[in-house]
């Protein structure tokens, strides 16, 4: 990024067509409620519907506050308590990912290499349908 600074603020997805292992995925037999009929029985794949927020990408440091905790657990909540019965949840994690990236920077002047860092947090989802937290019944 230090040789393209005009891209630092552009979304950069890269699609990889890369294997992580060598397991075949033979799914599993279902047969779909009323709901999903247009769908028939057929093959599901065996890991669906897993979502994992990690509070920083592997290899690097999760920051917290003495007094107000983690970056991560911090947003969160921020971002949960403000648009948690609004929005579905990637959108929100996709915010905490910006809201911790931008807004945090350690603050450490008496220990020089962990002075002025950031962080940004890692999802990785499997999900095969938006996720939304109900209204609570009155």
């Amino acid at each position: 990024m230090e040789r393209m600074p005009n891209v630092v603020n552009f979304c950069k997805g890269l699609p990889t067509r890369a294997c992580r292992g060598t397991q075949l995925d033979n799914g599993v037999r279902v047969s779909y409620d009323t709901a999903d009929s247009r769908l028939g029985a057929g093959p599901m794949i065996t890991d669906p519907d897993f979502l994992v927020a990690y509070s920083t990408v592997a290899g690097f440091y999760s920051w917290r506050n003495g007094l107000q905790g983690s970056w991560f657990v911090q947003a969160l909540c921020a971002v949960l308590s403000s648009r948690g019965r609004v929005d579905h949840l990637l959108s929100m994690l996709t915010d905490v990912c910006r809201h911790v990236a931008i807004k945090y920077t350690s603050d450490v002047p008496s220990k020089p290499s962990f002075h002025k860092k950031k962080q940004v947090p890692c999802i990785t989802s499997t999900l095969t349908r938006l996720l939304y937290f109900p209204q609570p019944q009155a």
